[in-house]
C-alpha cells in the first residue's frame, strides 16, 4: 500500500508513527511508519504499515507530522467524550469523579449530602438507605466501603457495599439489610456499570434491590414481594381496610384485651434503652429458630455488635428503635428495628413462649401501628419473607430484586443457571424438603461453627 504523505486525508480511521517498534514523539524528525487501518466485511480493523525511511518523499514527513498529530488528539478527544457520555451523557468527563472510602470515615459532609440526596428520591425513605446504616456497619465490619460519585464539585451519588480482596462486591450489611441500592440524584443519569468499572469492582452480587436502575433491572433473575403497612391515613383508615380482608387484626385486638384482663395492663415503650431487654429478645430468638432446626444468623458475631450501635444513635432522621411491650411488668415481645424519618424498618421481633397462647408478637405489630402517628411514622417495613405476621398485617408491597452484575459473561452465565435451577426446584413438590434439609444444614453448621 504506497501513498504518497500530501494525499493522506481523514477518511484514514487512524494514524500511528513507529520505529523499531517504539513510539516516534511527534517533534522528532525521524523515519516514519504510516499505517493504515481500514474496516473489513467482519466489523475488524486491519492494519498495513508503510515505513518511509530515506524515501523520495522525505521531505514532506513534516506535513505528515503535524497532520497525524492534528488527527491523534482528535481522536483522543473524540474517545474521551465518548467515555464520559456513557457515565453522565455530558462532554466534560473532568467534571466527574468516584473515589471509595472505607464506610467508617464518612464525614458530616458526606452525610449531608447523602441525607439531601434520600430526601430527593421518595423511592430511598426507608432507613435502609440513610448515611447512618453505612456508618453503623462501617463501625462493625473493616470491609464496608462506599463509592463516592461527584459532579462539578458536588456530591451526586453514593454506593455502600462490602469489598473483598477479590475485587468483588456483596450489598452492605448482608442478612440485617432488607433493603439495598444506589443513592443518588433524581436528575443524575447513574451508570452501575461504568461507575463500578472505575473502583475496579469487577462483581456485584446484589439482594433486595429496590431502586430501579436499568443494569439492575437487566440482571435481576428473581424478584420478591416485600410487605409493609401503610399507616400514612392513620391507623383507623388502617384497621378498616384490613378488616374488609382479613380476620387476624380483629383476633389480635381481642387477644390485645384478654392478656390485659389476665396478666395486667398492656404498655409499649417505644424507645426502651435497656441492653438487658435486648439480650433477653435474641435469647428467645435463638430458642425460636433452635427450635425449628433453622440457621441463626444473629450468631453471626458482629450482628449484635451493628444492634448496639443503631441503638446508640437517636436523631430526627435516624434512629434505633428497641421496642419493647410489657404486660404488668413482665416482658412480653420485642422488636429491634430502625426507623428514618417516616419509615419503620424492624430488623428482629421475638416474645416470651409462656405468652404464646396471645400471640404476642402481632400484639407488639398492633400496639406499635396504633402510635406511630404520634412517633411520626407513616409506613412499617416488615421486609420480604412469608411468615404469617407479614402477609396478615400487610397492606401493600414493594419489590426487590436479586441478581448479579459480573464483568465476565461466563461467570453470569453460571449464575443464572443455579440461580434458574434453584427456582424451579422451588415450585415443585421438592421445594419443600429441599428447603428443610438447606435450613437443617445450615444449622449444623452454625452449632460446630
Amino acid at each position: 500500500m504506497s501513498q504518497s504523505a500530501s494525499s493522506l486525508t481523514r477518511s484514514w480511521a487512524k494514524f500511528y508513527w513507529e520505529q523499531s517498534n517504539s513510539r516516534i514523539h511527534p517533534g522528532r524528525q525521524r523515519d516514519l511508519t504510516i499505517a493504515y487501518v481500514e474496516p473489513t466485511d467482519r466489523g475488524y480493523l486491519s492494519i498495513a504499515p508503510t515505513r518511509t525511511h530515506s524515501h523520495p518523499l522525505a521531505a514532506q514527513n513534516t506535513i505528515a507530522r503535524h497532520t497525524m498529530d492534528r488527527e491523534i488528539r482528535r481522536m483522543r478527544a473524540a474517545k474521551a467524550s465518548r467515555s464520559c457520555r456513557r457515565l453522565t451523557h455530558t462532554t466534560d468527563c473532568t467534571m466527574l469523579k468516584t473515589r471509595v472510602i472505607a464506610a467508617r470515615d464518612l464525614t458530616p459532609d458526606h452525610a449531608n449530602s447523602w441525607r439531601e440526596i434520600q430526601d430527593e428520591h421518595p423511592l430511598l425513605s426507608s432507613p435502609h438507605f440513610s448515611p447512618e446504616i453505612a456508618k453503623i456497619f462501617g463501625s462493625v465490619r473493616p470491609d464496608s466501603a462506599v463509592c463516592i460519585v461527584e459532579q462539578d464539585g458536588q456530591h451526586v451519588g453514593f454506593l455502600p457495599f462490602h469489598r473483598d480482596s477479590q475485587s468483588r462486591a456483596s450489598c452492605i450489611g448482608r442478612h440485617l439489610s432488607d433493603f439495598q441500592g444506589a443513592v443518588y440524584r433524581p436528575t443524575f443519569d447513574w451508570n452501575t456499570k461504568e461507575i463500578l468499572r472505575r473502583v475496579k469492582i469487577k462483581r456485584l452480587n446484589f439482594t433486595d434491590w429496590v431502586v430501579p436502575e436499568r443494569e439492575f433491572q437487566a440482571a435481576a433473575l428473581v424478584t420478591h414481594q416485600a410487605p409493609h403497612i401503610d399507616l400514612s391515613q392513620g391507623f383507623e383508615a388502617y384497621r378498616i381496610e384490613r378488616r374488609q380482608h382479613t380476620r387476624e387484626l380483629q383476633e389480635g385486638l381481642r387477644k390485645t384485651r384478654k392478656i390485659s384482663r389476665d396478666t395486667g395492663p398492656l404498655r409499649l415503650e417505644p424507645y426502651c434503652e435497656d441492653k438487658k431487654v435486648l439480650s433477653q429478645m435474641l435469647k428467645w430468638k435463638a430458642s425460636q429458630l433452635k427450635s425449628n432446626s433453622q440457621w441463626n444468623a444473629l450468631r453471626i458475631p458482629w450482628t449484635d455488635s451493628a444492634f448496639h450501635a443503631a441503638m446508640d444513635i437517636r436523631t430526627p432522621a435516624f434512629a434505633g428503635m428497641l421496642t419493647a411491650l410489657w404486660a404488668g411488668d413482665q416482658l412480653v415481645a420485642a422488636t429491634m428495628g430502625i426507623r428514618s424519618r417516616s419509615v419503620l424498618h424492624g430488623w428482629v421481633i421475638a416474645y416470651a413462649p409462656e405468652f404464646r397462647k396471645y400471640s404476642p408478637g402481632l400484639m407488639l405489630i398492633l400496639k406499635l401501628a396504633q402510635q406511630c402517628e404520634s412517633l411520626g411514622i407513616e409506613r412499617i417495613d416488615m421486609g420480604r419473607g412469608d411468615e404469617f405476621f407479614k402477609t396478615s398485617f400487610a397492606s401493600g408491597f414493594t419489590e426487590v430484586h436479586d441478581g448479579l452484575i459480573d464483568a465476565d459473561p461466563l461467570n453470569v452465565w453460571l449464575h443464572n443457571v443455579k440461580v434458574h435451577v434453584r427456582e424451579s426446584l422451588r415450585n415443585t413438590w421438592l421445594g419443600r424438603p429441599l428447603k428443610t434439609i438447606v435450613e437443617r444444614a445450615r444449622f449444623a453448621t452454625s452449632r460446630t461453627a
